[in-house]
C-alpha cells in the first residue's frame, strides 16, 4: 500500500479535456495551471490565409515552427474580442492531429491537440460569425513542447473586419434599423398590456418555402434566445413556430412554451404572423431564461430557406440591432432597401451567356470559359453536380469586379441553399487548381484554369460531407449567374437564374458546355439545320415514293417528252441535291474550312455520316445521266445500284438528324425535338408498309379476276361487239387513286414535321 502511494505521488499529473475545456482555461489560456509560462521566444509562428474577414467566412489559421527541428506537444488556439476577451466564432479541423473542444458550453469554440505526437505545424480552419462586430479578432495560442515547457500569451494574429460592412453597422440609424445583406421590406411592430406582449411582423417579398425568424437576445450573438419564425410552406400557407437556440443550438429547436397565434396569412409575396406571448412564463428545463419585461433585448432577424421537409435550413441573411430594446416600451423597426455604402446600378443578368470547352491530356483538365455580355459587378459558374440540384458541388466562378478586371475562383456549395465557401479553405478538395487566363476583351470575359494532381477518390472516406472532386466521375453541369455587391460579395442567383444542363459531363474526356450564347455565324448553322430536315424529310422521301411506286401512274402523259413520274423523281432529286451541296457550304462556311475534332465524339460523328449523305445525293444524278437504255440487258445494275445509293443516302440523313439532338449549341431541353424525330422514323416504315400492302392487294386482286371482258348475257355466242371496260382498268384506276391520297397525306405530315423542327431550330 505506501509503494502505490509513494508511485502516485511521483506521477506527473496530466491534463486532458476530451470534451469541454473548464472555462478558467479558455479565458487564462493557460493548460496546466501548475507550470510557470516560459519567456516568449520566436520558435512558432501563427499565420491566416488573409488579414481581413467577411460574414460567414472560413479562414484557414496556420501554427507552425519556426524551424525544422522545434517541435510541439499540445496546443490550445482560440478567436477572441480584442477589447472584451469574449470568445468568437467556431473552428473546425482538418487533420487528426487536432480537435475542437468547447468553451463556456458553446461546441467548437476551441481547438486544441488530439494526441501528445511530436509535431511541426497544425491547420485549423475559423468560423466567422453571421454577425460582424467592429472590433477586431485576436486569435491566441499556447503551445507546449514538454511538461514543463509552456508559451501562453506568445503567438498570436490580428483579423480585420472588412471596411464595407464597419461602415455599414455605423450607418445604421437609431430609429430605422435595416437589413444588413437583401431582405427589404418588412415590417415589426408590438405592444405591451398586462403581462403579454403583442407582435405583428409583415415579410415583404417572401416566396413559398421562406422564412423569417425574429428573436429577443441579452447580447449581439445568436444562443441561448428565443425565436419566432414566421414561415411559408410549399403549399403557400403562412405559419408561425416558437422556437429556441439553447446551447447555440442550430438549427433551433421547437420550445414547449405558449405562444399565441392570433392570425397567420401570405398573399402577393407578404406573409403576415401575428402572435402574443406571456412575460411571466416560468423556466423550462433545457430551455432558455423567459423573456421578461424591464430587461434589455438586442432584436435579431434572420431568413433563409425551408428544407424539403419544411424544416428551418440555415438563413441566409442575419440582422442584429444597434441599440437594445424594452418590450413594455411599444416599438416599430422598419427593415427597408437594403443598405449599400456606394450607389451601384445593379445590371440584369438574363442576356449572359457562357461557352465553356475543356480538354484532357496527361493527367490535366484544360478549362476555358468564354462569357458574353457579362458586366460590370456581375458573376458566373459553372458547377459539377451529382445530381440536377444544388448542394454538395464544386463551382467555378468567374467574377467581372466592380473595377473592370476579372476573378476566377474556385468554392465549394456545402449543401442546399448554404453560401458557397472557398474550395482553398477545404482539405484536398479534389485536383489542384491553376488559373490560366483571367481577361476582359472586346466585351468578352475569359476565365481559363487546369486541374490536375487527382488522387484516387475511390479510397475517400464516407464520412467526408463533399465527394471530392474526381476526373473520372460523372457531372451534371449547372450554369448560375448573379450580381455582385459594390464591394465585390456575391449576391445569391435569383431563382430562375441556375440552370442544370440535361446530361452529363467528366473531366477525363473532352467536353463542351455552351448556355444562351449566339455564336459569330450560328445563323449559317441554323440554315444548314432548316435546310437539310425540309430537304431530307419532305424532298427525298416523296422523290423515292414517286419513283417506286408511281410508274404506272398517268400512262399516256408527258412531261418534256418523258413519263411523268420520271419528270417529278429528276426534278425532286435534282433539287435535293443542289439544295444539300447549299448546305453543306453554309456548314463549310460557319467552320471556316475546319473538319470537327474528334474530341467532340458526336459532332465528329455527324459530320461523317452528313458527308456520306452529301456524297450520295451528289452521286445519284451522275449516276443517272450515265444509266444505260431500260431495255439494255444489263439495265439491273443501275437499277440496284441507284435504289441503294438513294435508300442509305435516306436512312444515313434520320441518323445525322438525331445526333443532333445532342448537339449543345441548340440547347435542345425539351422533349418536342425528340417527339418529331420519333413520329418521322415511325412513319417512314410505315408509309412505305401502305404502299406495298396496296401493291400486293391490287396484284392479287388481278390475278384473281383474271383478264376477261365483259359480254352481253342475251349473246351466248359473244358476236355482239359491247362497250364494257376490261376489269384490271377499273381496279388500277382505284389502285392510283389510293396512292395518290396516300401520297397526299405523306407530303402533308413531312411538311407539318419539316416545319415544326425548322421553328426550334430557329428558336434554339
Amino acid at each position: 500500500m505506501l509503494k502505490f502511494i509513494l508511485i502516485l505521488i511521483c506521477i506527473k499529473l496530466g491534463y486532458s479535456y476530451p470534451e469541454d475545456a473548464p472555462n478558467s482555461t479558455c479565458i487564462t489560456m493557460m493548460l496546466y495551471h501548475n507550470v510557470v509560462p516560459k519567456q516568449c521566444q520566436s520558435k512558432y509562428i501563427i499565420q491566416s490565409e488573409i488579414s481581413e474577414y467577411n460574414i460567414n467566412d472560413i479562414i484557414r489559421i496556420t501554427v507552425r515552427s519556426s524551424t525544422n527541428i522545434d517541435y510541439f506537444k499540445r496546443i490550445l488556439l482560440i478567436a477572441k474580442n480584442q477589447n472584451n476577451q469574449h470568445i468568437i466564432g467556431t473552428w473546425s479541423i482538418t487533420n487528426s492531429l487536432i480537435k475542437t473542444i468547447s468553451c463556456n458550453g458553446i461546441e467548437n469554440t476551441a481547438i486544441t491537440h488530439s494526441s501528445d505526437d511530436d509535431k511541426l505545424q497544425i491547420e485549423a480552419l475559423w468560423h466567422a460569425p453571421s454577425i460582424i462586430s467592429e472590433e477586431k479578432i485576436i486569435i491566441e495560442a499556447t503551445i507546449v513542447t514538454s511538461n514543463d515547457e509552456i508559451y501562453v500569451d506568445c503567438f498570436n494574429i490580428i483579423l480585420t473586419p472588412k471596411q464595407t460592412n464597419l461602415l455599414r453597422i455605423q450607418s445604421i440609424a437609431t430609429d430605422t434599423e435595416r437589413s444588413i445583406l437583401t431582405k427589404t421590406k418588412t415590417n415589426i411592430t408590438w405592444n405591451y398590456i398586462e403581462d403579454t406582449v403583442t407582435v405583428r411582423v409583415t415579410a415583404g417579398l417572401m416566396n413559398v418555402g421562406e422564412w423569417v425568424a425574429m428573436g429577443f437576445s441579452l447580447d449581439r450573438e445568436m444562443g441561448d434566445d428565443y425565436v419566432f419564425i414566421c414561415q411559408v410552406s410549399s403549399t403557400g400557407n403562412a405559419t408561425l413556430r416558437r422556437m429556441h437556440t439553447k446551447r447555440g443550438k442550430r438549427p433551433p429547436l421547437p420550445s414547449s412554451v405558449e405562444v399565441n397565434v392570433i392570425d397567420t396569412t401570405y398573399e402577393d409575396g407578404f406573409a403576415i404572423c401575428q402572435f402574443s406571448f406571456n412575460t411571466t412564463s416560468q423556466q423550462v428545463d433545457d430551455e432558455p431564461e423567459p423573456i421578461v419585461i424591464e430587461r434589455n433585448y438586442y432584436l435579431l432577424f434572420s431568413g433563409g430557406i425551408l428544407r424539403t421537409d419544411e424544416q428551418i435550413a440555415k438563413h441566409n441573411f442575419t440582422f442584429v440591432s444597434t441599440q437594445p430594446y424594452q418590450l413594455q416600451k411599444s416599438q416599430i423597426i422598419n427593415f427597408d432597401e437594403p443598405l449599400i455604402t456606394t450607389t451601384t446600378t445593379v445590371p440584369q443578368t438574363n442576356d449572359v451567356g457562357v461557352d465553356i470547352n475543356w480538354t484532357y491530356a496527361s493527367g490535366i483538365t484544360s478549362v476555358k470559359m468564354k462569357i458574353n455580355n457579362l458586366r460590370t459587378s456581375q458573376w458566373l459558374a459553372l458547377g459539377l453536380s451529382l445530381d440536377d440540384f444544388m448542394g454538395q458541388d464544386h463551382v467555378f466562378i468567374c467574377q467581372h469586379l466592380s473595377n473592370d478586371t476579372i476573378s476566377l475562383q474556385r468554392f465549394i456549395n456545402p449543401g442546399g441553399h448554404s453560401r458557397p465557401v472557398l474550395a482553398s479553405t477545404i482539405v484536398n478538395p479534389g485536383g489542384s487548381l491553376n488559373v490560366t487566363r483571367e481577361k476582359f476583351e472586346d466585351g468578352i470575359a475569359y476565365c481559363d484554369f487546369t486541374l490536375s494532381n487527382f488522387v484516387d477518390t475511390s479510397r475517400q472516406s464516407r464520412q467526408n460531407d463533399i465527394p471530392k472532386l474526381s476526373q473520372t466521375a460523372n457531372y451534371r453541369p449547372l450554369i448560375a449567374f448573379g450580381n455582385l455587391d459594390s464591394s465585390n460579395i456575391l449576391i445569391r442567383h435569383a431563382q430562375d437564374s441556375r440552370i442544370p444542363l440535361k446530361r452529363d459531363v467528366s473531366l477525363n474526356r473532352p467536353e463542351t458546355i455552351v448556355y444562351n450564347v449566339q455564336a459569330t455565324g450560328s445563323g449559317l448553322m441554323k440554315a444548314h439545320g432548316i435546310i437539310m430536315s425540309f430537304t431530307w424529310i419532305v424532298l427525298v422521301s416523296t422523290g423515292i415514293l414517286i419513283a417506286r411506286y408511281f410508274k404506272s401512274l398517268w400512262p399516256n402523259k408527258k412531261i418534256c417528252n418523258k413519263a411523268v413520274w420520271f419528270a417529278i423523281h429528276r426534278t425532286i432529286m435534282t433539287s435535293v441535291a443542289t439544295l444539300t451541296l447549299i448546305a453543306f457550304i453554309l456548314i463549310l462556311v460557319y467552320k471556316k474550312g475546319q473538319w470537327v475534332s474528334q474530341h467532340t465524339r458526336l459532332q465528329f460523328v455527324h459530320s461523317i455520316v452528313g458527308i456520306l449523305v452529301v456524297s450520295f445525293s451528289i452521286i445519284q444524278p451522275f449516276m443517272a445521266l450515265f444509266r444505260c437504255h431500260p431495255e439494255e440487258h444489263n439495265r439491273f445494275i443501275f437499277n440496284y445500284a441507284h435504289a441503294t445509293v438513294g435508300f442509305s443516302a435516306l436512312t444515313l440523313s434520320v441518323v445525322a438528324i438525331f445526333l443532333t439532338m445532342f448537339f449543345t449549341q441548340f440547347e435542345f431541353q425539351s422533349k418536342k425535338q425528340w417527339a418529331i424525330l420519333v413520329v418521322w422514323t415511325c412513319w417512314l416504315p410505315i408509309i412505305f408498309s401502305i404502299f406495298e400492302i396496296i401493291e400486293i392487294y391490287f396484284r392479287k386482286f388481278s390475278s384473281s379476276k383474271g383478264n376477261l371482258n365483259s359480254f352481253d348475257m342475251n349473246d351466248p355466242r359473244g358476236n355482239t361487239t359491247t362497250q364494257t371496260v376490261p376489269t384490271p382498268i377499273i381496279q388500277n384506276r382505284k389502285k392510283d387513286r389510293i396512292k395518290q391520297f396516300a401520297i397526299l397525306i405523306h407530303i402533308l405530315i413531312a411538311i407539318a414535321l419539316a416545319l415544326t423542327l425548322a421553328i426550334l431550330i430557329g428558336q434554339s
